[in-house]
């Protein structure tokens, strides 16, 4: 018997719901905006996809704590008896479910990727630089990046700021092959943030990865994906 819109909904938020849960891990807390503002974004009744939202919705451990918030929320709503807040959190909690269902349409993580095994690599940029007037930036080498699913981090060019940064990854002809955000912090005198990048179904040769922080320009590097 087919399933019901009802039940295929249920289906897919339950499977992107663990994929937030299981897939977005920071043992380290990297990033991570502390439990009061956790708290904060889960007693919202209305969206707002700032940096604490993004975060959330994209670490495993601040989300896993922003559904205990919700629950508790929904717990004193109903003591309360206060159905507005009890609609408008479930929204929120909603919202946030597809939120990460969203980014693993984004960078490429269907079905098969979630269950992929992600190894460590570094992509990194501390060297290089970004020149006015008609010069090129320059770097000393280009980097690499192995054709698998990378538990990746990337150190940013130096001095860069901490904050949320958007970064993309495109190939030759400009067309973006994987893409997301992450939150940058200063760790030991680098700005570095984590992410997820499957490039396992990408062919081997030359891209670009392109990075910004919100609201200044995009600025990129090429790249070359190798075979491991």
């Amino acid at each position: 018997m087919a399933e019901t819109p009802e039940q295929k909904y249920n289906r897919i938020a339950a499977a992107v719901q663990q994929t937030i849960l299981n897939n977005f891990p920071n043992p380290n807390r990297v990033g991570c905006p502390g439990d009061a503002r956790v708290r904060e974004v889960a007693a919202r009744t209305a969206i707002v996809e700032d940096d604490d939202w993004q975060h959330i919705t994209h670490c495993s451990e601040c989300y896993r704590e922003f559904l205990a918030a919700k629950e508790e929320l929904r717990r004193s709503s109903r003591r309360a008896r206060t159905l507005g807040l009890i609609g408008g959190t479930a929204l929120v909690i909603i919202a946030a479910t597809f939120a990460g269902y969203k980014y693993i349409g984004e960078t490429g993580l269907g079905r098969e990727n979630v269950a992929a095994t992600y190894v460590p690599a570094t992509l990194n940029l501390h060297d290089f630089s970004e020149v006015r007037g008609s010069e090129k930036p320059t770097q000393r080498q280009i980097p690499t990046l192995p054709r698998r699913a990378l538990d990746l981090t990337v150190i940013l060019p130096f001095a860069s700021e901490a904050g949320h940064y958007q970064f993309q990854m495109t190939d030759g002809a400009g067309r973006i092959i994987s893409r997301g955000g992450a939150t940058a912090v200063i760790r030991n005198g680098d700005t570095v943030f984590t992410t997820r990048l499957n490039l396992s179904e990408a062919t081997a040769g030359g891209y670009r990865f392109g990075w910004r922080r919100e609201p200044f320009d995009w600025v990129s590097t090429p790249v070359r994906i190798i075979h491991p």
